[in-house]
């Protein structure tokens, strides 16, 4: 059973558990405080399978391009399971797949390996303004 994380679309998180032959998919229209709402959104992924967290034998996340903070959020949630559950985690770029049924079929062609962890693939280097009032004095 896999489970698929992707948090590089703007405005939108999808979640998705199953493997080639039967997926649940739920997405979630959001434009902050994704951190608030991807772990509840895995939950009622795994409810709606009727699935517990330790059938998932590998993870699969979407690495970018996207936003910066929603593709931190996703990656370091996906990380964090694959160590918590010691299993496989593998990272797409989303010109890489059409839809889950292919991420799922093409993470099942790669090497996977325990304890690695995905990296974001930023598109662009970060834009960081300086704040209007000083925080620190």
């Amino acid at each position: 059973m896999n489970l698929i994380i992707n948090t590089a679309n703007r405005n939108k998180i999808i979640v998705a558990i199953g493997d080639n032959k039967n997926i649940i998919k739920e997405s979630l229209e959001t434009s902050f405080h994704e951190s608030e709402k991807l772990i509840p959104l895995i939950k009622k992924v795994l409810k709606k399978a009727k699935k517990q967290l330790k059938k998932i034998k590998k993870i699969i996340v979407v690495t970018g391009p996207g936003p910066f903070t929603s593709l931190r959020i996703g990656i370091g949630v996906a990380n964090a399971l694959a160590l918590s559950l010691n299993i496989a985690v593998v990272g797409f770029k989303k010109d890489e797949f059409k839809s889950i049924k292919d991420l799922i079929k093409k993470s099942e062609n790669k090497k996977l390996k325990k304890n690695n962890f995905v990296k974001p693939f930023y598109d662009k280097k970060p834009n960081i303004t300086k704040p209007k009032k000083p925080w620190l004095k």
